[in-house]
């Protein structure tokens, strides 16, 4: 991106970014992940009455990838409706909507980066319920135990949460307490 940025800081490690055209703006805030220093940056439209330290920003804009995704759910209605289980989607990719590549269908959603990650969905097969992994692009620090983004598991300060894992193949689910990791411990993307 070739836009002219002005970083203003503020209190408790918030920064005003002020761009030179709307249109600058609109790109920065649907493209991303963007990753500074290691971390990832979250990006909210200013409100009035922000208050740093109080209100959060907590959205970040990532590519949601769904491996292996069956050909009846090939559809950009579908595919949206899926994804949006994990945050609000902003645009599927082109190759995606043209069906070009179909080993993965790929959007770009707007994610909650303070709760959890979802790691998979099902969804309602014709024959049987099938479990689809979300496979989350860009992603700097996610914790394998609690789901978070921002840090490793060995200095996870959060509980463990009761075991939600993936299947390894689109098949029916024995159940959560028994599902198991289908990427090893979470499936990310560079």
């Amino acid at each position: 991106m070739d836009a002219e940025v002005v970083a203003v800081p503020l209190a408790n490690d918030h920064l005003v970014l002020r761009f030179k055209t709307t249109t600058d703006r609109d790109r920065a805030m649907s493209n991303g992940p963007w990753v500074v220093a290691g971390q990832l940056l979250a990006m909210e439209p200013w409100s009035p009455d922000l208050v740093t330290g109080h209100d959060a920003v907590k959205t970040a804009v990532v590519w949601l990838c769904l491996p292996r995704l069956p050909v009846e759910y090939w559809n950009s209605a579908t595919i949206l409706e899926i994804e949006a289980e994990a945050g609000r989607p902003i645009a599927i990719d082109s190759l995606t909507e043209q069906r070009k590549v179909m080993g993965f269908a790929r959007v770009r959603v707007a994610i909650d980066v303070i709760a959890p990650l979802l790691p998979d969905v099902q969804l309602h097969g014709t024959r049987r319920p099938l479990w689809q992994p979300f496979v989350y692009g860009g992603l700097p620090g996610v914790c394998f135990r609690c789901w978070r983004i921002g840090h490793a598991g060995e200095s996870c300060t959060f509980l463990q949460p009761e075991k939600v894992a993936l299947r390894g193949d689109l098949g029916t689910s024995p159940g959560a307490a028994s599902r198991q990791l289908a990427f090893g411990p979470w499936p990310t993307a560079s």
